[in-house]
């Protein structure tokens, strides 16, 4: 399905593996899943959700606020 992007053998890295290491820093570093989701370009915002485990910092903070 996604063309590897070096041939000479398995297990190598392909241009999937480099979106979602893309996706997975954006939300690990505090960039909104919205913001993720427009410039992974996912069509549904569930596939952009899988990340958000990534972000516990943002759930942290979420509630946080409703203490201040």
């Amino acid at each position: 399905m996604y063309k590897r992007l070096d041939d000479s053998g398995p297990g190598r890295l392909r241009w999937r593996d480099l979106r979602r290491a893309f996706a997975s820093q954006l939300v690990m570093v505090g960039i909104p899943l919205s913001t993720d989701r427009e410039l992974i370009v996912h069509k549904d915002i569930k596939t952009t959700l899988r990340y958000a485990h990534l972000a516990p910092q943002g759930l942290r903070f979420a509630v946080e606020c409703l203490h201040a």
